[in-house]
């Protein structure tokens, strides 16, 4: 009750993680929040969580946010993430980037079969296309992760993009694949 409203969550983050309950209130209180950018903002603290309070809260999310935490509870499992596949064809901006982190992460985490992993690339090199700068950044790490030196020829033109973060991004998955190409990975 004394911190600001903006400390809450990253208190609420620390305390879970201390095994203390008071944690997890912090998290119900905010997944329940009338303003649904506070849902979501308490899901983000949520995704980079790992913790069984976490799963368990991310399964009380509200129904405008379900789909957000359906894609952080697939990026922590080692089913294949079809929701997060099938999330990048939607409408929404926010679960697209979402659903790009979400495979990302999964991709991380987990062996991917070589058939899996050229459909992730293959989707992954389409969403580049996308009109929004932040998809495209997003899809960029994706490629980065799961990418193969045949995927350079759809990330290099982002070298030269007049957006910065495009270089960069283009730049690091290029980096990636390179080194995962050498060491044979």
């Amino acid at each position: 009750d004394f911190y600001e409203e903006e400390l809450h969550l990253p208190i609420a983050y620390s305390l879970v993680q201390l095994e203390h309950p008071a944690g997890e209130r912090l998290f119900k209180s905010a997944l329940n929040d009338e303003s649904t950018e506070r849902q979501h903002e308490a899901l983000d603290f949520l995704d980079s969580l790992l913790h069984p309070t976490a799963y368990q809260l991310l399964r009380k999310a509200s129904q405008e946010t379900a789909p957000h935490a359906r894609l952080i509870r697939e990026s922590r499992s080692p089913s294949l993430p079809r929701f997060a596949l099938d999330s990048l064809d939607s409408p929404d901006r926010e679960l697209r980037l979402q659903a790009l982190h979400a495979l990302t992460l999964w991709s991380q985490r987990f062996e991917i079969k070589p058939s899996f992993r050229r459909t992730v690339r293959g989707r992954a090199a389409e969403t580049l296309s996308d009109l929004e700068a932040s998809v495209q950044r997003q899809a960029l790490l994706l490629l980065g992760s799961v990418g193969t030196r045949a995927d350079e020829k759809h990330i290099e033109p982002f070298l030269s993009s007049e957006d910065p973060s495009h270089r960069v991004e283009a730049a690091g998955a290029l980096l990636a694949i390179e080194t995962r190409a050498t060491n044979g990975t």
